[in-house]
């Protein structure tokens, strides 16, 4: 369908219970998984050795990103160190994408997010921090921007002045950010 820059795939570290179907009785089970125990590594690692495969096969592999929304570092590292385990048949793991509030994270954590998107409230508007950062992770190969969502000013709903898109444009250039997440459209 012209998907050929990143598929993200959401969300190792979900809000909600898991919702599955066992194969044996056929029955629709609920389980909730804390991100990092050993029931959560074996569910998904079981993902993992089926998925991995199935993006080579497909040729997405390069492409796709396991993906998460404001979660805490300890969510973050754990689905790290869990993807280091299931190479593919490159030797490559999956890549790591987050929108995250930026505050909030050691910077080992913040190098394993090949993709960032940081909170516009988390982002320093008045000095040259955001550019650093930015400037910083771009000569490691990994990509910056930032995001807006409900609860931020200045922003993009319907009832927004304009002007706040337009600024948030164009303070998203002076940060020389990679992109813009508006999170999310409905």
């Amino acid at each position: 369908l012209g998907v050929d820059q990143r598929i993200k795939c959401f969300s190792m570290s979900p809000y909600h219970e898991m919702v599955y179907r066992d194969a044996l009785t056929g029955e629709e089970r609920y389980e909730s998984l804390e991100v990092g125990s050993e029931r959560w590594k074996e569910v998904w690692g079981q993902f993992l050795e089926v998925f991995i495969p199935h993006l080579d096969e497909k040729g997405w592999f390069d492409m796709t990103y396991t993906a998460t929304d404001e979660v805490g570092e300890s969510h973050i590292n754990a689905i790290y160190e869990l993807i280091q385990n299931y190479p593919n048949k490159d030797g490559k793991t999956l890549k790591l994408a987050a929108a995250v509030n930026y505050g909030n994270l050691s910077q080992t954590t913040l190098d394993h997010i090949d993709d960032i998107s940081i909170s516009l409230n988390h982002v320093d508007l008045s000095g040259d921090t955001t550019r650093q950062i930015t400037e910083d992770r771009r000569s490691k190969g990994l990509t910056t921007s930032f995001y807006t969502c409900t609860g931020i000013y200045p922003n993009s709903f319907g009832y927004s002045n304009p002007g706040e898109s337009a600024w948030t444009m164009w303070f998203n250039a002076s940060q020389k950010m990679d992109g813009f997440l508006r999170w999310a459209y409905d």
